[in-house]
């Protein structure tokens, strides 16, 4: 959602959405069931043509058939680790133990992130690990299982 209070009002009205459809994380967010909704023509199309699908939304890696909220079979990488590959190897309640083993097989646990974002530094970050075991158990981390809106939540169709 864009954060220019005049764009932003434009669009909410435009689509006919009031300020309690989101949620404020970070940025204001549309509600993953609201979201959901939006995107159940498309996964319905996908499934029905046998089409690979990501979705990249942080909270729903979980509903994608890829292993990279990015469309793995469409990109190269230099890495298999990333949060979707997790949920698809160990379910959407992964461990830190898991997400270690996962780091230290692809060679990231101690590639450097710190330059990566302000947070990082803030906190303290400097490797890929040290991100991963300050901000696993927090429900407002896009890189925590708690964060992961569980398919219970969500209806699909």
């Amino acid at each position: 959602m864009p954060q220019n209070r005049e764009h932003k009002e434009e669009v909410m009205d435009k689509l006919n959405l009031k300020k309690s459809d989101f949620l404020q994380m970070g940025l204001l967010n549309l509600k993953p069931e609201l979201r959901l909704k939006m995107y159940e023509p498309f996964i319905e199309y996908f499934e029905k043509k046998g089409i690979s699908y990501s979705i990249a939304d942080n909270d729903m890696h979980n509903l994608g058939n890829n292993k990279c909220c990015c469309g793995d079979s469409l990109i190269k990488k230099a890495s298999t680790f990333n949060n979707t590959s997790l949920i698809k190897k160990y379910g959407d309640e992964y461990s830190l133990s898991e997400v270690e083993t996962e780091l230290d097989e692809s060679g990231c646990a101690l590639c450097q992130c710190n330059s990566l974002f302000t947070s990082n530094r803030q906190e303290g970050c400097k490797t890929v690990i040290e991100f991963y075991k300050k901000r696993f158990n927090r429900e407002s981390s896009p890189f925590s299982p708690k964060f992961i809106y569980k398919q219970e939540q969500l209806t699909l169709f």
